[in-house]
């Protein structure tokens, strides 16, 4: 059953104009029960945008589920206040012009989002204003799929990290070329999904630009005393606030704390705050990247990983281009299976043959999460984090570094049921028992 959220009239099916005129249209029961007092369920927004589910919220957008009208697809409508893309406690006197200097970088960043068209960027469809401005929005497409950090949760072998962090750099490579810097790169705005009418498993990089959106003027300066990303995530430059230095670099930076996270088992960087965490990011040089149990990767991936981290940007990757190049050579340098082997002792997979979503993801919102995230283990990387050994081939191009972990999962020979010495001191009892039986036989016959 379906109901009107703005007069509880019962309808047959969802998304229907309500028959008393009142400008809604209807919404699955179970839906307007979830959200009972969201005066926008139901309603068009921009005439064209019928909300029918909220996915989530935020301290500063809410993003809903929304069908577009005519046509006739489903969208991610993500809907800012108009105060929220302002500097708080501003004088009324300045409150007018940084309302309209905050629209006017919405609508201009929306522009240049909306240049994004490739097959790991989530695609923008449309923006405006409503309510008298009150708020903005963007509708954009519409993800189903896993967010890296429930990925994560499943401990992710080499294969499928290579190839996370390889289409993760086609996604950036194509922001960089047309001047964006997401800011905020993360495992939750990274989902793994997949390509429509197939089973062909896709990375989607989401979220692209909105810190730039919501929070730096036209000409690039911040709001005063305002830092943009989640500080686990953020490169120095950005944790010092320093706007001018952030680019392309700062993503590559982002990327390298996310695979150092997947293959460690752990951040670089831990803290009991924000404050301490920014501060180890601008201070500390990030540690050495030893690998969780369960899973080998190359030395030249261990060394990818590191120069992403470097503090200075000059020393990083100068953009997603030029890793993406790094990387892919790395991978072809991986074509024999026999090398591989060797180089990876448990084997991972790439998207296209192991899936990362399990046969119980199921759809909430605009993500597949797994219906009982409980049920995925946290990793604990405490128990698995040991020394660094190191092998190396005669070669010596086939470095891998490993846990002590590692080493004792390699395949043992079967324990031998009875020890030599056993069988010996049995062999010595029979001899003894065959002499004592032959002697009473000699005896026996001579009385």
């Amino acid at each position: 059953m379906a109901i009107c959220p703005h007069c509880q009239t019962q309808l047959t099916n969802s998304l229907e104009p309500c028959p008393t005129g009142d400008g809604y249209y209807s919404v699955e029961e179970k839906v307007y029960r979830e959200n009972p007092d969201d005066a926008l369920m139901g309603w068009p927004v921009a005439g064209r945008f019928v909300v029918n589910g909220l996915v989530g919220r935020g301290t500063m957008a809410k993003v809903y589920r929304a069908h577009q009208l005519g046509v006739e697809r489903d969208v991610a409508l993500k809907l800012f206040s108009r105060d929220s893309l302002i500097e708080k406690n501003l004088p009324q006197s300045d409150r007018e012009a940084a309302i309209q200097m905050a629209k006017d970088r919405f609508v201009q960043e929306a522009k240049v989002l909306a240049k994004l068209q490739h097959p790991n960027c989530v695609t923008l469809y449309d923006f405006g204003a409503l309510a008298q401005d009150d708020y903005l929005f963007i509708a954009m497409e519409l993800i189903q799929g896993v967010s890296l950090r429930t990925a994560a949760n499943r401990r992710l072998k080499y294969e499928p990290i290579l190839e996370i962090a390889q289409q993760v750099l086609l996604a950036l490579r194509e922001a960089h070329g047309v001047g964006i810097v997401h800011r905020d790169l993360k495992p939750e705005n990274i989902i793994l999904s997949v390509r429509p009418g197939g089973d062909e498993q896709v990375v989607k990089v989401v979220d692209f630009g909105i810190a730039r959106m919501i929070g730096a003027s036209v000409d690039g300066q911040t709001m005063v005393g305002t830092l943009f990303g989640t500080p686990a995530y953020m490169s120095p430059e950005q944790c010092r606030g320093d706007t001018s230095d952030v680019g392309p670099h700062s993503d590559i930076y982002s990327l390298g704390c996310i695979l150092y996270e997947l293959l460690c088992g752990k951040l670089p960087f831990s803290a009991n705050s924000p404050q301490e965490m920014i501060h180890k990011h601008i201070h500390e040089e990030a540690p050495d990247v030893i690998v969780r149990a369960g899973i080998r990767a190359p030395i030249e991936f261990v060394d990818f990983i590191a120069r992403c981290l470097k503090k200075d940007p000059a020393q990083r990757f100068r953009d997603a281009q030029e890793a993406l190049v790094a990387l892919n050579e790395l991978s072809i340098s991986e074509t024999s299976t026999a090398e591989h082997m060797r180089r990876t002792a448990v084997q991972g997979s790439s998207l296209k043959s192991v899936k990362v979503m399990g046969p119980k993801d199921m759809v909430r919102g605009d993500v597949l999460e797994a219906p009982r995230l409980d049920a995925i283990p946290d990793i604990d990387p405490s128990p698995m984090v040991t020394n660094v050994v190191k092998q190396q081939s005669s070669a010596g191009s086939g470095s891998v570094l490993q846990t002590q972990a590692d080493v004792s999962m390699s395949p043992t020979k079967p324990k031998r049921q009875f020890s030599t010495m056993t069988l010996v001191m049995a062999g010595m009892v029979i001899i003894a028992l065959i002499c004592v039986m032959v002697l009473v036989l000699v005896f026996s016959q001579i009385a």
